[in-house]
Formats: C-alpha cells, sequence, structure tokens
C-alpha cells in the first residue's frame, strides 16, 4: 500500500505539536501559492478504551463540535466558526 501522507508529533510544555503531511495530489486538488490564506479547521478525533468508536472530537477553532460518540450532529459543516488557516 502506497504512503500517502506522514505525521510527526512532538510532546511540548503546554501539551503537543501534531505535524501533518498529505499530498494535495491525493485531496484531488492543486497546492496553494505560498503565504495563501484559506477558511477552515482543523480537528483530532480521540476513540473509547476500546479503540473502536469515536468518543471526542476537538477542533482547533470550532469549539461547538467537540461532540461524543458520534451523534448525527457532528457530520454539520459550519463554516462560520472556521478560522483561517496560512500555507507556506
Amino acid at each position: 500500500m502506497p504512503m500517502y501522507f506522514a505525521c510527526k508529533i512532538t510532546r511540548q510544555a503546554k501539551g503537543c505539536r501534531f505535524e501533518a503531511a498529505i499530498p494535495w495530489k491525493v485531496l484531488g486538488l492543486t497546492a496553494p501559492k505560498p503565504n495563501t490564506l484559506m477558511q477552515g479547521d482543523i480537528g483530532v478525533l480521540s476513540s473509547d478504551a476500546a479503540g473502536t468508536r469515536t468518543a471526542r472530537r476537538g477542533y482547533l477553532f470550532n469549539k461547538d463540535t467537540a461532540i461524543t460518540f458520534d451523534i448525527p450532529s457532528e457530520v454539520r459543516v459550519v463554516s462560520a466558526n472556521w478560522g483561517v488557516l496560512p500555507f507556506e
């Protein structure tokens, strides 16, 4: 199976830093030019102890989506709650 992305997690004094590299081609998109700003959000899914269900969703900007146990409201896209993402 080909590798489509790379991830790196670094522990810091006040939490963790997560870096992900996903080729734009895999997403079916063209890479933005340097210093481009786009609207969006980034989140982390945490599982239950068994690792079988999503127990919590945490997003950088949209705090209304810290929803637990896969209820239908978490699939709603609320772009008004997004923030600005810089691309280098």
